[in-house]
């Protein structure tokens, strides 16, 4: 069977993503109550394909745990994921900064190198469910 029309492998590819990912909207944001001493804050919400969308700008401050927050149950990942993260300073050595989200929910903060000095963190990235 012939076609009178050819496609582009754009259309072709366009046609096929519309069949496949229909659109579906974000959440909207929801806030993570900070604890044990992290001063700053942290939004998260759902997104398409089982994603789960978190940005964090917190500081150590007065920290006393590495763990900054814990995610509701539908929120938290199947097994520890983790997002890559940047610092002022405050990094151990030779560690990258990441943010930490566990299958119980603890959103902690790694690659800190003592909670007396002060710091500021930023992260902004995506897990899988």
């Amino acid at each position: 069977m012939s076609s009178d029309k050819s496609y582009s492998a754009e259309q072709r590819l366009n046609v096929l993503w519309n069949a496949l990912a229909p659109v579906i909207p974000a959440d909207p944001w929801n806030v993570l109550t900070l604890i044990n001493g992290w001063t700053g804050g942290c939004n998260y919400r759902f997104m398409p394909g089982g994603l789960v969308q978190v940005e964090v700008s917190i500081a150590t401050g007065a920290a006393t745990a590495f763990q900054f927050g814990t995610m509701p149950a539908a929120y938290r990942p199947s097994g520890t994921k983790y997002i890559a993260a940047g610092a002022s300073g405050n990094v151990a050595a030779n560690v990258a900064p990441l943010v930490q989200v566990t299958a119980a929910g603890a959103v902690s903060m790694t690659g800190v190198s003592a909670f007396a000095v002060a710091a500021t963190w930023g992260a902004s990235g995506f897990y899988r469910l």
